[in-house]
């Protein structure tokens, strides 16, 4: 057994004020685990132990506490491990992670600050680093909280506003002019007969868009918390991507009116590992926001490349731009300044786009300059041919 770590008692800070909290500390070293324990218990923190990795998932999803400090070095499942199934779990994944480990050195942090950890306490420690980091750990759940009820709220409000605003202007129109057409379609010119028949498909578009993007979030919800469909969705690789992409960017330009706007640069076509529909889909979503938010006659450029590791798209708009708060409020329902330019849609495009990448483990990054452009960069890994060894 490795050697325990050492701890003396002299801790006591009048000035210092605890937020009592649930704390889940999960090592296999029973020492260790008791040491800390005490300690977090002097403070009056509810600790919760578990001597390995499974039996701390559990305690976590039963208790949802409010810090997880967790060893590394563990047996059967690391501290890496538990962390990836934490970050994966949609009631804990916003939930601070702190490692408490014997592990030092700029790669352990690297790869744990890759997995989104909080934190880090190398062992030996003093009391008072376990008490600061466990505060601030609190003290930042606590505002990660209130800042995830507050888009909660705002997304509500959006949906509850907006969405039956959206189904039903479509199908007033659908409905009127089918009825207009049943019963006095005879008696009028051709021209307005036509007007009508164009102004009844627009609308059955919009809303066959609405229903097929409230479908596809709702795959993504069901494809989010279960792990197995996941792992089965990133075992699809789409061999040509570009012929894809363009065919999709062109296709919106087109229905859009804005084919001459369309810019597409394809530079490499290599096997990528995503599913042929999400392709379709993030470049279908990412191109009728870029129409959407600039103006007639202002260009949209399309680029996709790779390099050893990686498949790049960029949509590049030379429209109204982003703000970093708007950029870090992307939600499904969640649209900006929507009065103020009296846009359609559910506001679920841009989401669609995000979680399908990152189901497909990929990344998802905006960068904008408000009044002047915006850019979208996804990125996905590139499939690995696996070979037959005989």
């Amino acid at each position: 057994m490795a050697d325990t770590t050492n701890i003396t008692l002299e801790i006591e800070d009048p000035e210092v004020v605890e937020i009592p909290a649930t704390v889940l500390v999960i090592d296999d070293e029973r020492p260790i685990l008791e040491n800390v324990a005490e300690l977090l218990s002097l403070k009056h923190h509810t600790v919760l132990a578990a001597t390995n990795g499974p039996d701390g998932l559990v305690l976590a999803r039963k208790h949802l506490p409010d810090v997880i400090l967790c060893d590394i070095m563990m047996h059967g499942m690391n501290g890496y491990e538990v962390l990836t199934e934490v970050r994966r779990d949609p009631a804990l994944r916003l939930m601070p992670f702190v490692f408490l480990t014997a592990v030092a050195g700029r790669e352990a942090t690297r790869r744990g600050m890759a997995l989104r950890a909080n934190d880090y306490l190398t062992k030996p420690f003093d009391p008072e680093e376990l008490f600061t980091v466990v505060r601030t750990q609190v003290k930042n759940g606590l505002e990660t909280k209130t800042e995830a009820e507050r888009k909660r709220k705002e997304l509500s409000d959006n949906l509850f506003f907006m969405l039956p605003h959206e189904l039903r202007t479509p199908l007033v129109t659908v409905l009127g002019y089918a009825e207009l057409l049943m019963y006095d379609g005879g008696m009028l010119p051709d021209e307005r007969v036509q007007d009508m028949g164009k102004s009844i498909l627009d609308s059955g578009m919009r809303l066959h868009s609405l229903i097929e993007n409230f479908l596809v979030h709702s795959q993504i919800e069901i494809l989010s918390v279960d792990p197995e469909r996941q792992e089965q969705l990133r075992t699809l690789w789409l061999k040509s991507p570009g012929p894809v992409i363009d065919a999709m960017a062109q296709d919106v330009a087109m229905k859009m009116g804005r084919f001459d706007d369309l810019h597409v640069e394809i530079s490499d076509n290599v096997p990528v590992q995503v599913a042929e529909d999400s392709m379709n889909k993030i470049t279908q979503e990412l191109v009728s926001n870029a129409f959407k938010f600039s103006q007639d006659g202002m260009p949209v450029y399309v680029r996709a490349r790779a390099d050893d590791t990686t498949y790049y798209l960029h949509v590049t708009d030379t429209g109204r731009g982003m703000r970093h708060d708007q950029i870090a409020d992307i939600a499904a329902g969640m649209q900006f300044d929507r009065r103020q330019f009296e846009q359609q849609g559910a506001g679920l495009g841009l989401w669609i786009a995000k979680r399908l990448t990152e189901l497909h483990a990929g990344s998802f990054h905006i960068a904008s300059t408000p009044g002047e452009q915006t850019t979208v960069e996804v990125r996905l890994p590139l499939h690995v041919q696996q070979t037959d060894k005989g």
